[in-house]
């Protein structure tokens, strides 16, 4: 705790020493703003060695985050011309990028873990961000949010190097995993970052970054080949449905990312679900009448099955059932909201209950009369409700899947 002033004080002379550069140089607001980024995670990446106690490292970034609020809406500061104010602008991605840095150091492990993830936050995000305005110009949008893939490769060359270069000096994996470690860390979190908005990828990124540094670090250099390789294979077969399925960019790219963390990371038994869900969906198509899918639809969608997944697999509690059972009933959901007669929803409910059951049940090799009972009716109250309500949106099916997937907790 004695260091946590220190640490304060590294901030505010961080943001002294750029206030006079900004005023005697007049460098692109941009430019100005991604330096106070980097000088940020800099300073953090020192939290191992100044403060080393979670404690501490949540009570820096609490001061940190009540003085940027401070500058933001105390008036006295505003009108004295603080340097807090007059550096960077407040928005959601400066809190976000200090409540990461706070819970990446509360989970991992080793410093290595803690290190890795806020590099690639502090420098590939910044360089990215900034050259994409200077020399971006292959323009794509996610989210209303314009992107170019010169600042997308940037992105990727610096999270590589952020990546192998520490993971090489540390010594935990040798070279060639090193590499192929750097590249995988690099494509997941150069997606991440296209598709993320309004300051998320603050949060995403390093997340995304410890995800597969600890789904990779123990794998032979075979396994990640195959994993590259299945990258590959996924964003090939989500291209070539694009089409089918009306996705915009920033939705293609988020179903590329979540298929492969999918496979990558928990194995081909949780692809299969999400894959026929994709197929239903691409049968339902027509009849929802919906507009382009967005990556925030994709999120919506991913969200109750993800967190299943990860408790499943890094809380080492056998959720494959209920990671099923969520997915079903937003089928369900869909068939029910797009059928035009209740006779159509009941006759489609068979067939949905056996498409997700039967996988879950031969990768279990489980087939529990209750869990199908509890299956059966978990699918048939989303497809009457969505049948019944006459609203027509995809954000409600995954209020349908959370609370449709508590129903398999209780049995389990």
């Amino acid at each position: 705790m004695s260091n946590v002033p220190l640490v304060l004080l590294m901030l505010v002379g961080c943001m002294l020493l750029l206030k006079f550069w900004q005023g005697r140089f007049k460098p692109h607001p941009e430019l100005a703003r991604k330096m106070m980024h980097i000088a940020t995670g800099l300073v953090a990446l020192t939290f191992p060695f100044l403060l080393q106690d979670k404690m501490a490292v949540w009570l820096a970034c609490s001061l940190a985050i009540f003085m940027l609020l401070l500058q933001k809406y105390f008036k006295p500061l505003k009108s004295l011309g603080s340097v807090l104010n007059s550096v960077e602008r407040v928005s959601l991605g400066d809190i976000y990028f200090l409540i990461s840095i706070g819970l990446i150091y509360h989970l991992t492990p080793e410093p290595i873990y803690f290190t890795i993830p806020i590099l690639v936050l502090t420098l590939a995000d910044a360089l990215a961000a900034l050259i994409g305005v200077r020399y971006g110009q292959t323009k794509y949008f996610v989210s209303q949010d314009q992107k170019s893939l010169e600042g997308s490769a940037a992105f990727f060359m610096v999270a590589f190097l952020s990546t192998h270069i520490p993971l090489l000096l540390s010594g935990i994996t040798g070279r060639l995993e090193s590499i192929l470690i750097a590249v995988l860390v690099g494509l997941v979190v150069m997606v991440i970052e296209a598709i993320s908005w309004e300051g998320l990828d603050n949060l995403f990124i390093p997340y995304g970054t410890l995800v597969v540094l600890r789904g990779h670090v123990d794998d032979t250099p075979l396994a990640m080949v195959y994993d590259l390789l299945g990258l590959v294979g996924i964003a090939l077969i989500t291209i070539l449905l694009r089409h089918k399925t009306r996705m915009d960019h920033g939705g293609l790219m988020a179903a590329i990312l979540m298929g492969f963390i999918l496979y990558s990371i928990a194995g081909i038994q949780w692809v299969v679900a999400p894959a026929i869900l994709l197929l239903c969906y691409i049968v339902l198509r027509k009849p929802l009448s919906l507009g382009k899918t967005s990556v925030k639809n994709v999120a919506v969608v991913c969200i109750p099955p993800t967190i299943w997944m990860l408790i499943s697999i890094y809380g080492e509690q056998p959720l494959f059932y209920v990671y099923s059972l969520s997915i079903a009933t937003q089928a369900a959901a869909m068939s029910g909201r797009t059928l035009p007669e209740m006779k159509q929803v009941w006759l489609s409910l068979p067939i949905l209950i056996v498409l997700f059951y039967l996988p879950y049940g031969v990768f279990s090799g489980e087939f529990d009369p209750l869990k199908m009972a509890v299956f059966a009716a978990a699918c048939t109250i989303p497809a009457v409700f969505s049948f019944r309500m006459s609203k027509r949106s995809v954000e409600y099916h995954s209020a349908f899947a959370a609370f449709s997937s508590l129903l398999g907790l209780v049995i389990l």
